[in-house]
């Protein structure tokens, strides 16, 4: 296994991965455009200019997409400790914690030791009992790393061990960086799916933990 190709791969695809955002945001605001500017030129008999039915909608909703986004990147930025609290994640201390969260805590700050990093904080996501982590953070001195409680109780010290070692490695190639900032843009796309949703089915179309984009699957 080559792993400086699949690296160079995996950025790549980070490029398509700007690109189909962008094309996604076009089709968004051509699409609100599309709907709501045929009602408006339905309801004023088709007269005028059809760009003055179309046109606005389509800048509107770009621009309320790019807000909430940058608005939810702003937040994103205080660390990942925002992430992991909204995941209703609980931070750990020493003080409190019992003998498996200290196991937890002594575990990340000698993988931290190992990788030559600072230890981020630790969160445990209590409500859930499967077996998954995840790394987030803007850059290496405010990461966080948050596991569930599957993790605690279903894994051995050495898998454990394992897993944290796959989390810290998003946190010093700088996966987590990319990974919330895309997950920051498509809050903006979301929130108008999430809207649609609720005006057609009484729904906000959020989804739980694992729609987040933030837990990888790893363990």
């Amino acid at each position: 296994m080559d792993f400086f190709r699949h690296r160079r791969l995996a950025r790549r695809r980070s490029a398509w991965l700007v690109l189909l955002y962008i094309a996604a945001l076009l089709a968004t605001s051509a699409s609100v455009s599309l709907v709501l500017g045929t009602l408006l030129a339905w309801a004023y008999g088709f007269a005028g200019r059809p760009a003055a039915y179309y046109l606005p909608f389509a800048l509107g909703t770009a621009a309320l997409v790019v807000s909430l986004s940058l608005h939810r990147i702003k937040r994103l930025r205080r660390g990942g400790g925002e992430v992991a609290a909204e995941l209703g994640g609980r931070r750990l201390t020493r003080r409190e914690a019992d003998f498996l969260e200290r196991r937890l805590l002594n575990l990340c700050e000698e993988t931290a030791a190992a990788a030559m990093l600072p230890a981020p904080a630790v969160y445990l996501i209590d409500g859930n009992t499967a077996i998954n982590a995840f790394a987030a953070g803007t850059e290496r001195g405010n990461a966080a790393i948050g596991v569930t409680r599957g993790v605690l109780e279903q894994l051995t010290r050495d898998q454990m061990q394992a897993l944290l070692a796959h989390e810290f490695s998003h946190i010093r190639h700088g996966d987590m960086r990319l990974n919330q900032y895309l997950s920051g843009w498509l809050y903006g796309l979301q929130s108008i799916a999430g809207s649609g949703r609720y005006l057609l089915e009484g729904q906000d179309g959020r989804g739980g933990l694992e729609g987040n984009g933030f837990f990888d699957g790893s363990g």
